[in-house]
């Protein structure tokens, strides 16, 4: 039997979180940010 949350990462693509937060993060200012998507699935996890 699978994980709950392994068989939700294999059908939801949650990529969209990039697009959606672009203009809130720079590439070469300030210090490196965790990626979106994880936090995004993390957040859908609690």
């Amino acid at each position: 039997m699978h994980h709950k949350l392994r068989i939700l990462k294999e059908h939801i693509d949650s990529s969209f979180v990039f697009s959606l937060v672009k203009d809130n993060y720079s590439v070469d200012n300030g210090r490196q940010a965790e990626d979106p998507v994880r936090m995004f699935n993390l957040r859908q996890k609690c």
